[in-house]
């Protein structure tokens, strides 16, 4: 579209500038008589005015057109350098992507750091995104390998550690989501499914928020830096609570456990009955028969 428009004035001030001359030569063979009536003096000085003039149009009018084509053009650097952008921002996408589903610990965990930082660095286009691959990983996570030996054997597939070093990591970035991206889950209806993944003994920073997630039946057996608060943000299908066996309110000490919404409130956290449901219809109702009577 720019390129185009920058055709078309490229154009567009030649034409102006050449009417400019032509109007002028006009008026002054139409005003000859008029304008040379005291003397060959008057009439040089006439002429000569008249050519400054012109030019003077004609220059202005080639200023504005070559500021348009100038600011046309930066225009169109822009639009290319966003596109070059994009395309450079997907390629590290797709390959962190890649790279999540390796057999190597290293090379997944500088995945996981990438990934993060395109989600708080793009949030409107990558979080939702990102935030997806992260649930998806940390339910159904890549098989474990266990890193070389000090002696440089093979550590090959062990029993993974609890929590693995991954997941953690993962763990970190999902609860301690900034509020931008947090924003952007919330206007598109977006909800981190983390249903029945492992958490034992995950540790949680103190800026966590679970609001948004559904833990359904996921094992928060041991958990470390949750509380009560943070917990009760969270979400679950009916009947089917996290498991938090083992688990203690970071600061009180206390037992967490799986608190049930008040009755009539909700179905699940976050998610309005349908009792609600209808008053928001006939609210609707009403503001559209007011408008209608208007």
């Amino acid at each position: 579209m720019a390129s185009q428009q920058l055709s078309s004035l490229r154009w567009l001030a030649p034409l102006l500038a050449a009417g400019l001359a032509v109007t002028c030569l006009a008026l002054t063979v139409r005003c000859w008589d008029w304008l040379t009536e005291d003397g060959e003096e008057i009439r040089s000085v006439v002429i000569r005015n008249s050519i400054l003039v012109a030019g003077a149009l004609v220059t202005f009018v080639l200023a504005i057109w070559r500021s348009l084509i100038a600011e046309r053009q930066l225009e169109i650097a822009r639009e290319q350098s966003a596109t070059a952008q994009r395309s450079h921002l997907e390629g590290r996408y797709q390959n962190a992507a890649e790279m999540l589903h390796s057999n190597v610990l290293s090379i997944r965990l500088g995945a996981i750091h990438v990934l993060d930082q395109m989600a708080r660095d793009h949030p409107d286009d990558f979080h939702i995104q990102v935030m997806r691959l992260f649930a998806a990983f940390v339910r159904h996570p890549v098989e474990y390998v266990a890193p070389l030996a000090s002696d440089g054997s093979e550590g090959g597939v062990k029993p993974p550690p609890s929590p693995r070093e991954d997941i953690q990591v993962i763990m970190v970035s999902v609860a301690g989501r900034t509020a931008k991206g947090r924003e952007i889950e919330r206007h598109g209806n977006y909800v981190l499914d983390l249903r029945g993944a492992d958490l034992r003994r995950v540790w949680f920073p103190h800026d966590t928020c679970l609001k948004g997630i559904r833990l359904s039946g996921a094992r928060l057996s041991g958990v470390d830096g949750l509380t009560q608060g943070q917990l009760d943000e969270a979400l679950a299908e009916p009947g089917v609570p996290p498991i938090l066996e083992g688990a203690r309110d970071c600061q009180t000490k206390s037992a967490l456990e799986w608190r049930l919404p008040p009755p009539g409130l909700a179905t699940e956290r976050g998610t309005p009955t349908p009792h609600r449901n209808l008053r928001e219809c006939w609210r609707l109702l009403c503001r559209r028969f007011k408008l209608l009577r208007r």
